[in-house]
């Protein structure tokens, strides 16, 4: 999917993408970093790989 739509989809995750738009926030916490979206309750974990390419997005 993400190379289909590399403009509108981001890697957090090593098996999760999420929509580059909905991306509300990104949270450092002493558990790691965590990614907010926009009408999704939860917070979702970034990987440290996937960091620097989200930063790339916002």
């Amino acid at each position: 999917m993400l190379n289909l739509y590399p403009d509108h989809f981001v890697q957090i995750h090593r098996n999760t993408l999420v929509k580059a738009k909905s991306i509300v926030q990104l949270e450092h916490t002493h558990s790691g970093i965590l990614v907010s979206l926009a009408n999704y309750p939860e917070k979702l974990a970034v990987s440290r790989r996937a960091y620097s390419s989200i930063k790339n997005h916002l």
